[in-house]
């Protein structure tokens, strides 16, 4: 994110829960933080990837903080209906 449009600062206050929510379809990642759209990023063209290193061992999905403290809780999964996927 750091090299590209996704790259976003938001202050985060500590001991403070979040919502977070990541919807990834076949043409488009979209993700909110409680309510607040932070990224809607087309997939059209573009090769998705994750930084070399530690992120990788967790494809083709994880949960990773960078220089932070974190803890998580609630983690829900949902598949899409295939008329959603797209």
């Amino acid at each position: 994110a750091a090299e590209n449009e996704t790259l976003k600062i938001e202050e985060i206050a500590a001991d403070q829960w979040y919502a977070i929510s990541v919807r990834v379809t076949d043409d488009r990642i979209r993700v909110s933080i409680d309510d607040s759209e932070m990224i809607d990023l087309p997939l059209e063209g573009r090769i998705v990837a994750v930084a070399p290193g530690d992120a990788e061992l967790s494809q083709p999905i994880g949960i990773a903080a960078r220089q932070a403290e974190v803890k998580y809780r609630r983690i829900e999964w949902q598949s899409l209906p295939p008329d959603e996927a797209q």
